[in-house]
């Protein structure tokens, strides 16, 4: 068939080289002979047929059209309003799938937050950024967005779509460097990564950076998770801290490895956050510490490191357990008076799914090795001097202390920071960026929570 698509049109969606997918593909209004009526377009690689099924008009069914040598296919219905539909794919191995098209959604993503965003003041960019469950016009599903401004075309990618990056191309909006997109009938537990096409034609494949859980080592795929709905049982303990502030206090911390102080007597596994609850807690009660404070327990890639360098900032790693055993875990042992005080490192490794190099370019780290690279190791630093940096890491630190109840935050490698060079032969050039989002970060958190515990850690010195 003829379509009013352009050729250039054409091959940026068949070439999944395109930054806004919703101008070419979903529903449309398009001017014919006898009025204007809505096009619907779909771009599915491997279909046999496609129809289109209205969930308003019935029975209304649209045989869509194959645009000649593309897996584009296209339908001009007879109705002159936008409505509500659903799409009917039978493969070319003869299985057939009804679901939602996800170019027919809007963003839900407002101006106002990518204002935020690029401000770097979104102190809950974790509600707007990765993939996060959401219902739009009655249909449930999953809003995925990714800030990465340089990339050429960026997509959701997982089991649910073979992993391919074609499926579900991503819409850039505006100059906010933020991509977005909505799928329907994504559930908790589904895997996904972002697939990015990057300036010279290469793709990175990426693990979500504000995902709420990912595979456990060696694997790393981003998984979906939801622990919005967990019921608490410390209020009185929150309402005592709340009540009095750090100092009014007295403190007993004790520091522990969760994956070294206590393993499986008969095999010597990791135990369960859930196992190690009540007996961490009779332990610290039995010594007389009021808080325990955990070393880094997000997730990180290393199994043979104390896990100070980061691959998972959003959720707790995977190995005792899921994101809803912490919870377990800290609710146990508020519910027992004791504190809960996390290490807090805002480094990173150079992994291929993780921060670095992410859309091609040093988005996250200083592209000065000098500037972004610990000298004594392979550990990236964050560009401290970058707002939407500065956003991920303050609202990571805000995360964890709404979320999940952390009591203080100790940050680690703090000599990194002002001394990024610091090593045998210290330069004492500082970064005065470092310093300022410390202090902004301790100003942001206290804010909101007056009685939280911050501690730095300064070993050099």
């Amino acid at each position: 068939m003829n379509s009013k698509l352009k050729e250039s049109e054409i091959e940026k969606i068949t070439g999944a080289d395109v930054h806004n997918p919703f101008l070419c593909l979903g529903p449309h209004k398009t001017k014919t002979t006898k009025g204007e009526y809505v096009t619907i377009r779909a771009y599915i690689p491997n279909a046999r047929q496609v129809k289109v099924l209205s969930q308003k008009y019935t029975p209304a069914i649209y045989l869509m059209h194959r645009i000649e040598k593309t897996d584009i296919f296209e339908t001009v219905t007879d109705q002159q309003e936008l409505f509500p539909y659903k799409i009917e794919i039978e493969w070319k191995e003869g299985a057939k799938d009804i679901t939602y098209d996800p170019y027919s959604f809007p963003s839900t993503i407002s101006e106002e937050e990518q204002g935020l965003l690029k401000e770097g003041k979104h102190y809950s960019s974790y509600e707007t950024l990765g993939g996060r469950r959401k219902k739009i016009n009655g249909v449930e599903g999953t809003r995925f967005a990714l800030w990465a401004p340089n990339a050429r075309r960026a997509s959701v990618v997982g089991d649910f779509n073979y992993w391919d990056g074609r499926r579900h191309m991503m819409r850039l909006l505006g100059e906010s460097g933020i991509w977005e997109i909505f799928i329907p009938g994504l559930k908790d537990g589904d895997k996904y990564k972002f697939e990015l096409k990057i300036k010279g034609g290469g793709i990175h494949i990426k693990s979500d950076p504000y995902a709420r859980y990912a595979e456990l080592r060696p694997k790393n795929a981003s998984i979906l998770c939801n622990t919005d709905d967990w019921e608490w049982g410390d209020k009185k303990w929150m309402e005592r801290r709340r009540n009095t502030g750090p100092l009014e206090r007295h403190l007993s911390i004790y520091e522990v490895h969760l994956g070294s102080w206590h393993k499986n007597k008969d095999n010597g596994d990791f135990l369960n956050y859930r196992e190690i609850a009540p007996l961490l807690a009779k332990y610290v009660k039995k010594i007389g510490y009021t808080h325990v404070e955990l070393m880094p327990i997000q997730e990180h890639p290393f199994g043979g490191s104390w896990g100070y360098q980061l691959t998972g900032f959003f959720f707790p790693t995977g190995r005792f357990g899921t994101p809803e055993d912490f919870l377990y875990f800290i609710d146990y042992l508020h519910r027992h008076n004791i504190g809960v005080i996390m290490d807090w490192v805002p480094a990173f490794p150079a992994d291929e799914q993780g921060l670095s190099n992410f859309d091609g370019t040093s988005l996250y780290e200083y592209s000065d090795q000098k500037r972004g690279k610990q000298q004594e190791g392979e550990t990236l630093i964050f560009n401290f001097g970058r707002k939407e940096v500065i956003n991920f890491l303050i609202s990571n630190v805000m995360f964890w202390c709404r979320k999940y109840h952390i009591d203080g935050i100790r940050v680690g490698s703090v000599s990194s920071m002002p001394y990024p060079d610091y090593g045998p032969e210290d330069g004492g050039k500082e970064n005065l960026e470092a310093i300022e989002f410390l202090k902004e970060m301790n100003i942001v958190l206290h804010s909101e929570f007056p009685s939280l515990i911050t501690i730095n850690k300064e070993s050099t010195s």
